[in-house]
């Protein structure tokens, strides 16, 4: 039986590195990523830092969530690594015991504690197509901007979600052209979903791991 390592991976950005030493303090196992698309590596890990060559602003936070698990997959560091929970960095204090928390998380693919249309048939269950007004730069190819895209249930990236080995794989082989990410995917919790519903993967409904709510700074 394959032993279950979870790694807590925490959504943040180069703007809100002040939080990042705490952050790490409070949650172990867990690694920082964020984007600089400014440097020459595809992705650099040091300090428990995962620095990814890569857009840093909402907009372009599907493109980051590929790139983490591209380079969660490459890592030496991470090769024993059985499942990930992706939170927010306001997001960030979780039940320590994680495998406790979720016991049957070595069944889980693809989960969170919160999952919008769930068990509902594909593309009926709509979410706010607006959700990222007033958070995109201007010379985004998203401002102002409706979602257009299809819909599936999916499980909110404010709340966390936990991929397997097995998802990550799949998603990074489903995803060729990162161009084509940035233009028809602006909600990086949905991508997911609807990535690996053409996957035949659905997400399951989990108990809570984010045991509270926090602002920082």
């Amino acid at each position: 039986m394959t032993k279950i390592k979870v790694l807590l991976v925490i959504l943040s950005c180069k703007k809100n590195e002040r939080l990042w030493k705490r952050l790490l303090r409070k949650n172990p196992d867990s690694i920082i990523f964020y984007g600089n698309p400014k440097q020459e590596e595809e992705y650099i890990l040091e300090n428990r830092i995962l620095h990814l060559k890569c857009g840093d602003t909402y907009d372009l936070l599907p493109e980051k969530i590929i790139n983490m698990i591209k380079s969660i997959l490459l890592l030496d560091s991470f090769k024993n690594v059985t499942h990930i929970i992706k939170i927010d960095d306001n997001d960030a204090i979780i039940n320590k015991n994680i495998i406790k928390k979720i016991p049957n998380i070595s069944t889980v693919d693809y989960g969170g504690q919160r999952i919008y249309g769930y068990g509902l048939p594909y593309n009926t269950f709509k979410g706010n197509k607006s959700w990222h007004f007033n958070k995109c730069p201007k010379n985004s190819t998203w401002f102002n901007r409706k979602y257009k895209g299809p819909y599936t249930a999916w499980a909110d990236g404010a709340c966390g979600y936990i991929l397997s080995r097995k998802s990550m794989d799949l998603i990074d082989k489903s995803v060729n052209d990162l161009n084509s990410i940035k233009t028809k995917h602006i909600f990086e919790d949905l991508m997911i979903a609807l990535i690996l519903y053409n996957n035949k993967i659905h997400p399951k409904k989990t108990s809570n791991f984010i045991i509270k709510k926090t602002k920082y700074g």
